[in-house]
């Protein structure tokens, strides 16, 4: 029986003072091409945002070579088994943010109280005897469809830097208590730092975001799969800290419509007519039809180099 290669990814971020980053920029492409490690990696002087992939000798490599920096010895990685290699490049760059709201002045040491997951649930019982509780997703409309915290508010932005223009729209929930959620934290540190400075009075933050929860509360309060930015393009959770890759996740999990034609349907593509570039949610039959996805996913082929 052929036993397939086995790769693990890698999820984390860390705000922290850096004094050079283009210095630990160069560093750290050659460390990753030496281990033939793919992915996305922005370092700005604020800190460090990445996602990485590899085999698992490559993936506890790095894991050491960053635990062993004096400003990262207590970065939480967010890690996964995975099947294939969902990223076709290696990419390290410095950024003047880690994560772009371009708001001056922010202080994500002083955003929101961070929830355990077990919080979320108890603040969620506790909120349903008189209302005080809401959920705001601070990502983007598209990663709102295909999954979300039940009853919460999803703002219309496609990007995480509109969410500034749009959040006067919600001082109606200055009084509540606001539960802000993304993929694994890092823009609800903004975010939540934001909505304090626009006067919100109870502002809160899931601890390592819906991959924390999930993979703890896996038929817990959020319906539909999480998106992520690489090849794979939505996980699911199941119990057992089972993380399912697209094709993998069943039918009962998806709660994202075509955006053209409305039939239940789990496809994220890019739309590229019109010289455009942004994602929709679009079945397969609406894809031909309109010719939506005219560049349809070519993945390349990496596992063979990195086996």
């Amino acid at each position: 029986m052929e036993i397939k290669q086995q790769f693990h990814v890698l999820l984390f971020y860390k705000y922290v003072k850096m004094s050079d980053p283009a210095v630990l920029v160069a560093e750290m492409k050659i460390f990753c091409e030496q281990h033939k490690l793919l992915g996305r990696i922005l370092i700005a002087e604020e800190g460090i945002n990445g996602t990485c992939a590899g085999t698992p000798e490559a993936i506890d490599a790095y894991k050491k070579y960053m635990l062993q920096k004096s400003e990262f010895n207590n970065l939480w990685f967010k890690e996964q088994k995975i099947s294939h290699i969902p990223f076709r490049k290696l990419q390290i760059r410095v950024r003047k943010e880690i994560v772009a709201l371009g708001v001056e002045g922010l202080d994500p040491q002083n955003g929101g109280i961070h929830l355990k997951p077990s919080e979320v649930n108890q603040m969620i019982d506790e909120g349903k005897k008189d209302n005080s509780v809401v959920f705001f997703d601070v990502r983007n409309d598209v990663e709102a469809k295909v999954g979300r915290f039940e009853n919460a508010i999803t703002p219309k932005i496609e990007f995480f830097r509109e969410l500034p223009n749009v959040i006067d729209q919600y001082e109606n929930l200055k009084e509540k208590k606001v539960i802000l959620y993304c993929t694994g934290g890092i823009r609800c540190e903004k975010a939540s730092a934001l909505f304090k400075k626009k006067g919100f009075k109870h502002v809160y933050q899931i601890e390592g975001g819906i991959y924390n929860y999930c993979n703890q509360f896996p038929n817990g309060h959020f319906k539909g799969t999480c998106f992520v930015f690489d090849d794979r393009m939505q996980i699911g959770f199941e119990e057992g800290l089972q993380v399912k890759e697209e094709q993998e996740v069943s039918e009962e999990k998806i709660i994202s419509h075509c955006d053209f034609c409305s039939v239940k349907t789990k496809r994220v593509v890019n739309d590229e007519r019109n010289n455009g570039h942004h994602l929709v949610i679009c079945c397969e039959t609406c894809d031909t039809k309109l010719d939506i996805s005219r560049v349809r996913f070519k993945k390349k082929k990496v596992d063979e180099d990195l086996g």
